[in-house]
């Protein structure tokens, strides 16, 4: 699996978007968010997603260029249309948004939809998070796709619904952050993994196109589903997310091949209720007492939400890339024009068939700068029949 130094993955991915028509400050944004997500050990929302998204934009379902606009406007509350652009953009400006209301109000919320994927949820939240506020975020899809059975089911009723939370600490010490899909999984957690050569996943996780359990992970992508965690318990979350992000944002109401991805984003400042200094001094014992846990058998020691996530971004050298991403990001370079970057490990397997332009340094004629239209994309490598986009 090829190694690349996380700037040069950054500099591809906004040489790609900038070819697909993105502005440069978008791009920004957009590439923030997936290396960011790579970087923290979810390769399920990083760069795995841009492929997707450069065929959406080809679709007409994502519209580069596109701004999210504020609908209702409020002392502590706030709607925004993402304007069928990117998710990443219209979270970024909700996240401000609510950080500016509730700096005057306390506690504020603003809700998203007719967005684009809106990344990894928990990126959004470690912002409130630094700024010194609680965050929490739920998300949902006004439209679809349905890949998640509800507890009792055997087909589809609703998305993989991502939950957040982040609880600040004192400074120079990582927040606490809840970050997960309401799914056993994430599909990006399946394309992973399927773009890795795993052929099987463990028991509860999926449901065939029949309705019926499985453990073959080639199933999920021929017409079958996630199972929510936690049984019932998953399922009634996934519920609550979904009716607070689509329902409170109308986000249902976007109809065609538009995607309705939507979010709920609150933030609390903790010292309108708490003095800072209590919260925080009880916040990092509490961890401790956790962690001062001895591990069991199969673990070395007892982690806490959000230590995980910050471990890997310490000891990243690069991002490691299956080499099924790594392919596919390439053939969407050699459709646009981009030159890839060399993997650091010396790793070029994901170069097969784009010798030429590696050969000569340089791109084709006239594709030395970005094109005020998107050029076609080659197809990239497939890596399921599901969206890649969804969560």
């Amino acid at each position: 699996m090829p190694l690349i130094a996380a700037q040069d993955l950054r500099r591809l991915v906004l040489d790609l978007l900038g070819r697909a028509g993105t502005p440069d400050d978008i791009a920004d944004v957009v590439a923030d968010s997936l290396i960011g997500a790579d970087l923290a050990g979810h390769g399920s929302h990083g760069v795995l997603k841009l492929p997707s998204y450069l065929r959406d934009i080809e679709l007409g379902r994502l519209k580069p260029p596109a701004r999210p606009f504020v609908v209702d406007d409020g002392p502590a509350t706030a709607v925004l249309d993402g304007a069928g652009g990117y998710g990443h953009l219209a979270a970024r400006l909700a996240v401000d948004l609510v950080l500016d209301k509730a700096g005057h109000c306390g506690l504020a919320a603003v809700v998203v939809s007719h967005a684009h994927h809106t990344g990894r949820l928990g990126g959004w939240s470690e912002l409130i998070a630094a700024a010194g506020l609680i965050g929490m975020l739920t998300g949902g899809e006004g439209q679809g796709p349905w890949k998640v059975a509800p507890h009792g089911g055997a087909s589809g009723a609703m998305a993989t619904n991502p939950v957040t939370w982040a609880v600040p600490r004192a400074a120079g010490e990582p927040p606490v952050v809840l970050d997960y899909a309401t799914s056993v999984v994430s599909i990006g957690k399946l394309q992973i993994a399927r773009a890795a050569g795993a052929e099987t996943v463990p028991p509860g996780w999926l449901l065939d196109e029949q309705g019926q359990p499985t453990t073959r992970l080639e199933d999920f992508f021929t017409g079958g589903h996630l199972l929510p965690f936690g049984g019932h318990k998953g399922s009634a979350l996934a519920l609550i997310a979904e009716l607070l992000a689509v329902g409170l944002s109308a986000g249902d109401r976007f109809g065609g091949g538009e995607r309705s991805s939507c979010l709920f984003v609150l933030a609390v400042d903790p010292g309108r209720i708490r003095p800072p200094a209590q919260l925080h001094q009880f916040v990092d014992s509490t961890v401790q007492r956790l962690k001062s846990v001895p591990g069991a058998a199969e673990t070395a020691e007892v982690l806490v939400p959000g230590e995980p996530e910050q471990r890997a971004r310490e000891s990243a050298p690069g991002v490691t890339l299956p080499d099924a991403v790594w392919r596919s990001l390439c053939t969407a370079a050699a459709g646009l024009g981009v030159i890839p970057p060399s993997p650091r490990d010396g790793d070029r397997r994901g170069l097969r068939g784009h010798a030429r332009i590696r050969r000569t340094g340089r791109a084709e004629p006239g594709l030395d700068r970005p094109s005020a239209r998107p050029r076609r994309l080659r197809r990239a490598e497939p890596l399921g029949t599901a969206p890649l986009s969804s969560c």
